[in-house]
């Protein structure tokens, strides 16, 4: 979360490598979904601890290690909010768990929210999915969810784990 309203979705693991993105947009009742392999777009830096980060009004990008945008657009938080109640944003999956660095905690003037959530074993992966709200949904709501008021947006993190595999990154948008 960003002084200026902005929201940043990634991990502090710097070793986190995502070699395709995936997306998926509803129109009209229809699914569609689109990856992007990005080692082969934009080299080894691009899939090095990639993040989105949405900036209020209604643009977002996605970057790796602090270089050049590899992608941006338009996402119409609000108004699919106000219209629909909840916007899926991203949706992370570590590799498995014991493939994992253990956790040196937050960088030095960083505040963090920890997650702890129980695996059944460390041969599992978590997922992490990260939305966009109307605040009647925290009524609603598993006793897991997360709920972050952040200027004037409800963002819900959910945490879970679920069967091995390797690192992915994909976003979800509405048109």
């Amino acid at each position: 979360m960003l002084d200026d309203g902005s929201v940043s979705v990634g991990l502090l693991d710097k070793t986190f490598q995502v070699p395709a993105l995936g997306s998926q947009v509803e129109i009209g009742g229809v699914v569609y979904r689109q990856a992007i392999d990005l080692k082969a777009a934009h080299g080894n830096v691009a899939i090095s601890n990639p993040h989105f980060t949405f900036h209020p009004a209604a643009y977002y990008h996605l970057r790796a290690n602090g270089e050049a945008e590899l992608f941006s657009g338009l996402l119409m938080v609000d108004l699919v909010v106000q219209s629909e109640g909840v916007l899926p944003w991203i949706r992370v999956v570590s590799n498995p768990v014991t493939n994992l660095k253990r956790f040196q905690g937050a960088p030095e003037g960083r505040a963090i929210e920890v997650i702890r959530l129980q695996v059944p074993s460390e041969e599992h992966s978590v997922s992490l999915e990260v939305d966009f709200v109307n605040a009647e949904t925290k009524d609603a709501a598993s006793p897991k969810d997360l709920f972050m008021d952040w200027h004037g947006r409800t963002i819900r993190v959910r945490a879970f784990h679920v069967e091995a595999q390797g690192a992915t990154l994909w976003w979800n948008h509405s048109s």
